[in-house]
């Protein structure tokens, strides 16, 4: 799969990314919506090539700090339907300052 440029995993019970999804580095879009994962790894701060990240109604709580390392091309985010504070809403806005990214109203739940 190494010129895999589109890659879909929603609507499942996944509830991990494997490091292994730094290598797809021709990957322009990834959608994780409604699946079971809390957390990316850092590995994907090397898909330089990433424009668009779906993870609406997934576990996700943060991001890993290399996702930075995408605010050149990283163009946009659905974050919707995710419990997420607004202290979150900012360090992720803070991570990636030029990237549109689609949140739910805060819950303030201290996550």
């Amino acid at each position: 799969f190494e010129f895999l440029q589109n890659l879909n995993i929603s609507d499942n019970k996944i509830d991990a990314v494997p490091a292994e999804i730094g290598d797809l580095i021709y990957l322009k879009e990834f959608s994780a919506n409604q699946t079971e994962i809390s957390t990316l790894p850092a590995e994907i701060g090397k898909l330089k090539e990433l424009k668009y990240l779906d993870v609406w109604g997934s576990n996700l709580a943060s991001f890993p700090e290399e996702i930075s390392q995408l605010q050149e091309t990283l163009k946009e985010i659905d974050m919707r339907v995710i419990m997420m504070s607004d202290a979150e809403h900012k360090k992720i806005k803070e991570l990636l300052p030029t990237t549109k990214i689609h949140f739910s109203k805060s819950c303030n739940c201290g996550f």
